[in-house]
């Protein structure tokens, strides 16, 4: 299956990345790598994960301290946020 980012998984990805980089850079490209190692594996062998009680069409997994939220479609995996544990979920998934 294909995997596809959305534009705002993207911004999270950025924004996390640069958020740990601020203290530990190293640090940041390890989460990075983490986080896109989990989205491929998700593409590679689509699993349901947990339902979203925020969002019914969403689906979400946990890496470390952070919800992943994708869609499986027919023929693709799309991520659609990256979202810290530690915000408050429905409001974070408002955002663009």
């Amino acid at each position: 299956m294909r995997l596809i980012y959305s534009r705002s998984a993207l911004a999270d990805l950025d924004k996390y990345y640069n958020w740990i980089a601020e203290d530990n850079p190293v640090g940041a490209e390890e989460w990075y790598s983490k986080m896109c190692k989990t989205c491929d594996a998700l593409a590679l062998k689509p699993r349901p994960g947990r339902p979203c009680e925020y969002a019914s069409e969403l689906n979400k997994i946990v890496e470390g301290n952070y919800f992943i939220y994708f869609t499986v479609g027919p023929d693709a995996v799309e991520i659609e946020r990256i979202i810290n544990r530690n915000r408050d979920q429905p409001s974070a998934l408002q955002e663009e």
